[in-house]
């Protein structure tokens, strides 16, 4: 049983590896180890969540913030979303552009909200990843992140590209879905950036 699964696991590296050589380009999430940004792909990319964890809940879903941390508290007190029967879920984006993006992370994991990465979240990352391997530091933009605890920095790596909650039809995520593609089957970087659906001949994908 062992040797076999070792034998189509390195059938499986070695067709990947194949595909990646004769499409050096393209996109497609089982040739994709990394995120568009560079940055190792979180472990649950696609979450779902039950009724079970709603427990009845009713949702606000709330749009990219951008660091706005004062307005965020205005919103979350004009709608009273801190109360317990209401369950908050963000599109992403939450830092950058915005004056307190450290606030923000930081808010949003004190209530518990849940949430997709955007494109903003991933720059954000990729500039502390380079400032960790010191590559490049970082820029005045993103000093703000000095301000995260190491589970705050966590928690954002682990965000997931989109969140499905199939006992309310809903299915989050911060750009957009090529139609008829499998959830799986999803480019990576269509899900933090894609705004009009084209197909590309060159790397076999849509955008």
């Amino acid at each position: 049983g062992h040797m076999m699964s070792a034998l189509i696991g390195v059938c499986v590296h070695y067709f990947k590896y194949c595909l990646k050589t004769v499409f050096p380009h393209s996109r497609h999430p089982l040739l994709v180890d990394r995120t568009p940004y560079g940055l190792p792909v979180p472990v649950i990319k696609h979450k779902v969540v039950t009724e079970d964890e709603l427990r009845g809940r009713r949702m606000l879903i709330v749009g990219d913030v951008h660091g706005c941390y004062d307005e965020l508290v205005e919103l979350i007190d004009t709608c009273n979303a801190r109360d317990p029967n209401i369950c908050l879920v963000f599109v992403g984006d939450l830092v950058n552009k915005g004056p307190k993006s450290d606030q923000v992370v930081k808010l949003v994991r004190e209530l518990q909200g849940y949430c997709v990465r955007g494109n903003h979240d991933e720059v954000a990352l990729s500039a502390w990843q380079q400032d960790q391997d010191r590559e490049k530091s970082l820029s005045s933009q993103f000093k703000w992140f000095n301000k995260l605890s190491h589970d705050d920095i966590d928690w954002l790596l682990d965000l997931s590209f989109t969140i499905h909650f199939p006992s309310r039809g809903i299915l989050v995520t911060h750009a957009g879905l090529v139609p008829g593609v499998d959830i799986d089957l999803q480019i990576l970087d269509n899900l933090l950036h894609l705004r009009d659906v084209t197909f590309d001949a060159k790397s076999l994908t849509f955008s």
